[in-house]
């Protein structure tokens, strides 16, 4: 929108909102105390996250039933907890 158009962005949203709400309902990187993720690939039985964590960053204990994790770390080094 031009600077001087003030709801220029504003009409755009909404014309965003009926052709593809997706894209003003699910952010792109989302921010956590620890970190932040964001999802690269999402299917039926799958997804794929991207996630940074902070030097000193902690993310909580997790236990899934129904689901395996397969983790990469592409960069610095990571402590991981299995099971106790």
């Amino acid at each position: 929108s031009r600077q001087k158009d003030a709801n220029g962005l504003k009409r755009l949203v909404a014309k965003l909102k009926v052709a593809a709400p997706e894209v003003t309902e699910n952010h792109i990187k989302v921010h956590r105390p620890w970190g932040s993720y964001q999802s690269v690939d999402n299917g039926d039985r799958h997804q794929v996250k991207r996630i940074i964590v902070k030097p000193g960053g902690r993310l909580s204990l997790q236990k899934h039933h129904h689901r395996s994790e397969h983790w990469i770390v592409v960069r610095g080094t990571a402590q991981v907890t299995v099971n106790e």
